[in-house]
């Protein structure tokens, strides 16, 4: 066999093409209270042809500024493209934090001592309440979020502590029973 090349020459022109840059993304503020709130996003892309700004947003200028409304912690995404193709993304997060459960466990202490009497014994009825807008027991007439009462049931009872929280309410009962 026969040694054989080939060459070939490829005439390469190097130029300088720019890439989009993100040189500021910010979301303000970056942390909110527990249900959220508004942020205002701030931006300013180079070398773009297109930007958009995920979620809720699409798309907007290279510069500019919004107000957005936020329920839950999120990370805003802010996607540059050039003419070419070219991407580049940063991210602006917002921190919301969890809603502290509105429970009888987490926000009521509520009990009958003792709670097993003779009919007419006494029982003392003893409560505490954290967080919380209201506060009534049901058999009586108390709307302290803490305290206690005593009681002499001639039957078996259940006190039921009704206590709310803006639109949510929870009932937390405690029983009694009557022993022969």
């Amino acid at each position: 066999t026969e040694d054989k090349s080939v060459t070939c020459e490829v005439p390469v022109k190097v130029s300088e093409d720019p890439v989009p840059v993100c040189t500021a993304f910010t979301a303000t503020p970056g942390n909110l209270p527990i249900g959220g709130g508004d942020v205002v996003l701030d931006w300013e892309v180079e070398n773009a042809t297109s930007v958009t700004i995920s979620p809720v947003v699409g798309a907007v200028d290279l510069t500019g500024s919004t107000s957005v409304g936020v329920t839950e912690s999120t990370t805003f995404t802010l996607t540059a493209v050039d003419s070419n193709g070219d991407e580049v993304m940063c991210s602006a997060p917002v921190t919301v934090p969890d809603p502290v459960p509105f429970t009888c466990e987490d926000n009521v202490s509520f009990n009958a001592s003792p709670n097993s009497v003779r009919r007419g014994d006494a029982v003392n009825l003893s409560w505490n309440v954290t967080n919380a807008d209201t506060v009534s027991i049901s058999g009586i007439d108390a709307t302290a979020f803490s305290g206690s009462e005593t009681v002499n049931p001639n039957d078996d009872i259940t006190y039921v502590l009704t206590a709310t929280l803006g639109s949510e309410t929870i009932e937390c009962p405690t029983s009694v029973t009557i022993s022969t």
